[in-house]
């Protein structure tokens, strides 16, 4: 997602009880000095279960995952 072109629609939807990625966005980008590009790594759920800890399939792609965060980082 490019915020630097301002493609972002200026008005919200929202109510006190939900509010998704996009109006969490163009909140922040009205409040704080946003980077220009966010990268965003998601992870789908399989099943929405209640339960303690990961997936067996989610430990299995667990490094996969922070590899792609670590190749997003800036060199320290």
């Amino acid at each position: 997602m490019n915020l630097a072109n301002d493609t972002l629609d200026e008005s919200l939807n929202l109510s006190m009880h939900d509010i998704n990625f996009i109006d969490a966005l163009k909140v922040g980008k009205g409040i704080y000095k946003l980077p220009i590009e966010i990268v965003v790594i998601g992870i789908e759920p399989q099943t929405l279960e209640y339960g303690i800890g990961l997936s067996n399939e989610l430990n299995n792609v667990f490094p996969a995952i922070i590899d792609a965060v670590m190749s997003e980082l800036p060199s320290v």
